[in-house]
C-alpha cells in the first residue's frame, strides 16, 4: 500500500515525533498494516509538476520551430529534449532498448560495458516532457527560447518568460 500524506515534525520533550495526515478512508487499513506487519516509511520531498501554462508555451514554440526548419513537431520536440531534456543513464544488458523505449521518450545507446561480468550497454535515457517537474520543464523551455531566437522566431519578451517561470514556481 502506498499513502501520500503531508507530515509534520515535532519536538516534544526532546523526542523527534513525525506526524501524518492521512486520508481518512485509508486510517483503518493503515492500523491493520502497522499492528501486523513489518513497514518501511520513506520520506522523499516531493517536486512541483510543471504547470499546463509552461507545457502550453513549449509546444507553441515547438510548432513554430518545425514550420521555420520544414520539420515536424514531434521531430523538433523530440530534437529538443535531446539538447535539453532530463536525462538520465543506466547500464542494462545491451537487449534492453526495446523495454527501456516503453518508459522514455529518447532511448540512446552509448557505449558497451560490463555489468556483473556479462557484456552490457550504457543508455542515455530522456523522459517525456510530460513527466518533468518545474524546475526540469524551466530548463527545457529555457533552452527552446533560445534556439527560436537562433531562427528569428517571435518568442516573449524577457519580462514575459520570467513571469511565466514564476507562475510554475507559484
Amino acid at each position: 500500500m502506498k499513502l501520500k500524506a503531508d507530515a509534520v515534525i515535532k519536538n516534544i520533550n526532546g523526542t523527534t515525533w513525525l506526524a501524518t495526515v492521512v486520508d481518512n478512508r485509508n486510517v483503518e487499513e493503515l492500523q491493520k498494516i502497522l499492528r501486523h506487519e513489518d513497514v518501511t516509511i520513506e520520506v522523499y520531498k516531493t517536486k512541483k509538476p510543471r504547470s499546463l501554462t509552461s507545457n502550453s508555451y513549449a509546444w507553441t514554440l515547438i510548432y513554430k520551430m518545425a514550420h521555420k526548419v520544414n520539420s515536424t513537431d514531434e521531430e523538433v520536440y523530440l530534437q529538443m529534449l535531446e539538447r535539453y531534456g532530463a536525462k538520465d543513464y543506466v547500464a542494462a544488458p545491451e537487449n534492453s532498448e526495446e523495454i527501456l523505449k516503453r518508459a522514455y521518450k529518447v532511448v540512446v545507446p552509448i557505449k558497451e560495458c560490463m555489468l556483473n561480468n556479462t557484456k552490457a550497454m550504457t543508455f542515455k535515457l530522456i523522459r517525456g516532457s510530460s513527466t518533468y517537474c518545474q524546475v526540469e520543464m524551466n530548463r527545457f523551455i529555457e533552452g527552446i527560447v533560445e534556439e527560436c531566437k537562433l531562427l528569428n522566431i517571435e518568442v516573449l519578451p524577457p519580462k514575459e518568460v520570467a513571469r511565466l517561470i514564476e507562475m510554475m514556481e507559484g
